[in-house]
């Protein structure tokens, strides 16, 4: 790229302002960058000599003012510009809706914040006039929303996004799927000849062991270090939490009430589902396993969003197995984190007739040897279904969800005849192998996790409100100490921007 423009978004954890660095080294580009950190961290930007920014816009500059009436015909107008739905984004937010502890958003609120965030970022697209747009993985509406204004106005997308496999990544122009113009040499370099090859294949990059082993060496094992950040908010005399919406409705006795009630709830619900939860997989059963997802997360509310319910799918794939199954559903382990589910949600599922619940501590891949058909919203499970020749169906365009035995359903009332042909679904083999081979080609190594939680507990982005004070001279310390993984980063960015030259 010759003198290119490109923004760049920065939220969490350094990972694209570390890409920035290495990118302005390598290309004769111009960046912009939009900046998602809290007013701590705003002095570190504004004064910064690590990346050459044209420009840069904090989003927490963004005023809100509520005692103002959303402009409707502006919100229409942008919706016709851009050819995007604004509740549709706004939806993708666990702030604005059910899993909000600390402030109910009333309607107008919400128009008014996505109101102000379109002025913003359809200034930022007016003033940058970028060629190009770095992310990662979008996590909150405001981010999705500048992604949809960018492809809107045929800007080129790359989307940073994990690949359903531990520690991979891989850029493409929507963060689901690989582009058609995916790099496809047709060179076999790994094998999958059978169930065996894939089931090795899938063991090598097993996410369930990854994210197992990576809460034990970096989170459990920094018990002191986390809590120390904790208490140092609860300790801290300043009143005011953020001027960020997500942290509207929020003080430090509700945060200190929420957390004891959690405590409270996650002991409760560990001892009703240790007493009600099947801990074996029946040997004598045919049955279709159906893995809940955690919430929130970013999975449900933005690919899978008008499939989130997860009650409601449960009680359709009920309706809809062929007599002689039963529905297996899994508690996720993650959830326990937070808390676990009400009892009300495990008792509903309970009730319907040809269901069990499968205890969290089974590991998935007993289940899915033992199954007949994994049917999932959006996750991981699928591929691993595949993997074990399997068939699976899903309700989300995910990674692996072309492959031509995978079934993409996107009409509930098919469901029905969907789950009668996919339980006489094999594996091509051949198909996976090629798919395989095409995402080794296109993906990157990389320990997010281990990543996220180093910069995390090196500069006290953990507790209630994440965001803190960046010495310039850490920040260096820690990007160098990254440097061989962020180039290899950069270069498989590079390779995606030179494909528009």
């Amino acid at each position: 790229m010759n003198d290119e423009r490109i923004l760049v978004y920065e939220h969490g954890w350094f990972l694209h302002f570390g890409i920035a660095k290495i990118l302005q080294s390598k290309l004769n580009c111009k960046l912009y960058g939009i900046i998602d950190f809290g007013d701590k961290s705003k002095k570190f930007f504004d004064n910064q000599k690590i990346v050459n920014f044209e420009k840069i816009w904090h989003y927490n500059n963004v005023k809100i003012d509520f005692k103002k009436k959303p402009d409707i015909e502006y919100l229409k107008s942008i919706e016709k510009k851009y050819k995007i739905n604004l509740w549709n984004t706004a939806y993708t937010d666990k702030n604005f809706y059910q899993y909000n502890e600390f402030h109910q958003f009333s309607t107008e609120e919400i128009l008014i914040i996505l109101e102000q965030e379109c002025k913003f970022f359809e200034k930022i697209l007016d003033e940058a006039k970028p060629k190009a747009f770095l992310t990662y993985h979008t996590q909150n509406h405001h981010q999705h929303l500048i992604f949809k204004m960018c492809k809107a106005k045929g800007i080129k997308m790359l989307m940073l996004s994990p690949a359903k496999l531990a520690k991979k990544f891989f850029i493409s122009e929507d963060g689901l799927l690989l582009d058609s113009d995916a790099d496809d040499n047709n060179e076999i370099k790994i094998k999958i000849e059978n169930k065996q090859d894939a089931i090795s294949y899938l063991e090598k990059w097993d996410t369930q062991s990854y994210i197992a082993k990576t809460k034990n060496t970096s989170f459990e094992s920094n018990i002191i270090s986390r809590y120390k950040y904790i208490l140092k908010y609860f300790l801290n005399k300043n009143k005011e939490i953020s001027n960020q919406y997500q942290y509207f409705g929020m003080s430090k006795t509700k945060v200190l009430k929420n957390k004891i009630k959690r405590s409270m709830q996650r002991k409760k619900m560990k001892t009703f589902i240790d007493n009600n939860f099947l801990k074996i997989v029946p040997s004598n059963n045919e049955f279709i396993y159906f893995p809940l997802h955690y919430e929130p997360e970013r999975v449900l509310l933005v690919s899978g969003q008008y499939f989130d319910n997860q009650l409601s799918m449960i009680s359709n794939i009920a309706k809809s197995i062929p007599i002689g199954y039963k529905l297996f559903v899994k508690e996720n382990p993650s959830q326990g984190t937070i808390g676990w589910r009400d009892e009300s949600f495990y008792k509903y599922i309970m009730s319907l007739p040809n269901v069990e619940l499968l205890h969290p501590s089974i590991k998935s891949k007993e289940i899915i040897s033992k199954c007949s058909l994994v049917v999932t919203i959006a996750g991981t499970t699928g591929f691993e279904a595949v993997c074990y020749n399997k068939p699976a169906i899903m309700f989300s365009d995910q990674i692996y969800s072309k492959l031509s035995f995978v079934v993409r359903l996107r009409e509930p009332e098919k469901l029905t005849e969907t789950i009668k042909t996919q339980l006489n679904r094999k594996t091509d083999f051949k198909e996976l192998e090629k798919f395989i081979n095409i995402l080794e080609n296109n993906s990157v190594v990389f320990a997010l996790d281990e990543f996220g939680a180093d910069f995390a507990y090196r500069f006290g982005f953990k507790g209630p409100v994440m965001e803190a004070e960046l010495p310039e001279q850490e920040i260096r310390k820690f990007l160098d100490k990254y440097d061989e993984l962020l180039t290899e980063i950069t270069e498989h960015h590079i390779k995606k921007l030179k494909l528009t030259n």
